[in-house]
């Protein structure tokens, strides 16, 4: 009985963290795993954090970026 309570705990853990995963690194969510509410709730998490990359330097191979926090859009 336990075994199966883990591996459904990871399970969830692992869409959850998916989901944080796109909202950071992507910013879109991904349409195959969007039936899924701990994914859902792992990327509206993600979006919170409210960043956005911008990156620095006039040649491409010598750009940096890091994370901004982005302007609000409601106001």
């Amino acid at each position: 009985m336990d075994n199966v309570l883990v591996k459904k705990r990871q399970t969830y853990l692992t869409m959850f963290k998916d989901g944080c995963a796109d909202a950071l690194q992507i910013g879109t969510m991904d349409e195959n795993k969007t039936s899924s509410a701990y994914y859902k709730q792992g990327y509206d998490f993600g979006m919170s954090f409210n960043f956005e990359e911008v990156y620095v330097g006039d040649e491409k191979e010598n750009q940096t970026y890091f994370l901004q926090t982005r302007e609000n859009e409601d106001g």
